[in-house]
Parts: C-alpha cells; sequence; structure tokens
C-alpha cells in the first residue's frame, strides 16, 4: 500500500512550493540565492614608504537583482620569485551593478613586490526586489591641491558628498584615489561621516602627512554606505527586513 504524502517524506507533493515546504506544510521555502562570480577589477599595491605598501582594489558585481550581502577576500604581494611576502584580509559587500573599491593600508615587506593578487570567497548572495537603483551618494568638487598648512608637507583632497536618497544613513564611509595621467594609483586615503540624513550634504578634507610619488592627475571619490546592516540602513529591498530603527543626532565634520 503506497502512504499518504505527508509534508516529511522527502518528495514534492500535495500542493507543496518545494520538498516539504510550502503550500499545505507549515515549513516555509527558503530559496537558494546565487549570482554571476564577482568580477576582479583591479589589484595594485604601491609604496607608502620603506619597506610599507599600500593598495587599491576594485571589484564588480555584474548580477542586476542579486547582492552580495557578505564576501571575503585575500590580498597577497608576491616578490620576483612569485613569493608572498605580504597579505591581508577582510570583509565587504557589493549591491547590483556596483563596483566595490576595498583599500589595504601599511602592507609591509621584507622584499618589494612585484604583483598583487586578490581572491574572493565566501560570497553570501542576497535577492533584492524592487530595486532600481544603489541609495545615491552624490559627490561633487573633488579636487587634489598641495596643502599649504603649516606642518602638513603632502597634499589634500577635498569635496562635497550629499545624500540624495530617501534614507538616513549612521555611516557613510568617503574613499579617496589619487592616480597619475597614466591610471597607476599614488595614494588612498578614507574617513567615516557618521549621522547623514537623506537631503544633507558635508564637505570633506582628507590630507597626505607626507609626499608621495608622482603627479595626481585624476582623484577618484566614492561614498559607501551598508546596505545590508538593519542599523545602519532602511532595507526596504531586502525581504523580510525592519526598517531602521535608529533615532540619529546631527554631528559636525
Amino acid at each position: 500500500m503506497r502512504p499518504n504524502p505527508s509534508c516529511f517524506d522527502g518528495k514534492q507533493n500535495q500542493n507543496e512550493g518545494g520538498v516539504d515546504c510550502g503550500g499545505v506544510c507549515t515549513q516555509a521555502c527558503v530559496e537558494s540565492v546565487t549570482g554571476q562570480p564577482l568580477v576582479i577589477d583591479e589589484a595594485t599595491a604601491f609604496s607608502a614608504g620603506e619597506k610599507s605598501y599600500d593598495a587599491v582594489m576594485r571589484v564588480t558585481n555584474p548580477n542586476n537583482a542579486v547582492g552580495a550581502k557578505t564576501f571575503r577576500y585575500k590580498l597577497e604581494l608576491l616578490d620576483q620569485r612569485g613569493q608572498v611576502v605580504s597579505e591581508t584580509t577582510g570583509e565587504s559587500w557589493a549591491l547590483p551593478q556596483e563596483t566595490k573599491t576595498l583599500f589595504a593600508f601599511g602592507l609591509v615587506t621584507s622584499e618589494p613586490p612585484v604583483k598583487a593578487v586578490l581572491t574572493i570567497e565566501d560570497v553570501i548572495w542576497t535577492k533584492l526586489v524592487n530595486y532600481d537603483i544603489e541609495p545615491k551618494l552624490g559627490v561633487y568638487n573633488q579636487t587634489y591641491t598641495t596643502s599649504l598648512r603649516p606642518g602638513e608637507l603632502g597634499g589634500v583632497a577635498t569635496g562635497l558628498i550629499t545624500n540624495e536618497s530617501d534614507y538616513d544613513f549612521r555611516l557613510v564611509t568617503i574613499k579617496v584615489v589619487l592616480r597619475d595621467a597614466s591610471g597607476k594609483p599614488l595614494a588612498i586615503n578614507q574617513t567615516d561621516r557618521r549621522t547623514f540624513l537623506s537631503g544633507e550634504q558635508h564637505s570633506f578634507r582628507l590630507v597626505w602627512p607626507a609626499l608621495f610619488g608622482g603627479t595626481a592627475s585624476t582623484v577618484e571619490v566614492t561614498a559607501d554606505a551598508d546596505v545590508y546592516r538593519s542599523d545602519n540602513f532602511l532595507k526596504r529591498y531586502i525581504p523580510a527586513s525592519r526598517s531602521q530603527e535608529l533615532v540619529p543626532t546631527r554631528s559636525s565634520f
């Protein structure tokens, strides 16, 4: 005699949405979400002092409606023999169609590196619904000049960040890359802006306290707000999420 269909028979029968889930079964079906692999656009290390190197990395999420809630990355600096002379790890996220800029500071090496290798692992994908564009943080009037203030031997990057989205952010990270005429990175810097309300605009000023080699021709500025942290961003686009509960207070920058 064939047993009656149930929610525990390891089969998708009755009116189930999946195997033993959905429909008449009380257990909800959990959708498996995957995306096209993240694309590594850049991994470049450059001198930041004696036996010390900084690095800039760029990673693009090519998916239209699938975000990388988190991913881990490892950067290795290799010498002429292909040996690892320094490495670092980190964690980040990427919205659909977003190019993420990542920094590494003060990598100490025993020998000058000739190559930087970036690897990505442990990507957790999240399907976003009703998602049109990423939260809009506008960047305006970015400039770089040699500092004229006493005690500042390097240069200074300035600009204006505007929160053009409908959401209040607890934390926005501003990143600056200086490049020469060929596009090679010369220096990097970053700062945090805390409590950034919708419609606000704030200036930033980032200082390099020492001179660096090369002439900066391009100033690249990006502003990041983590959409996946419930205490940082109103996650309207993520299913079954809660609204932001933070009551922000204003602060100067």
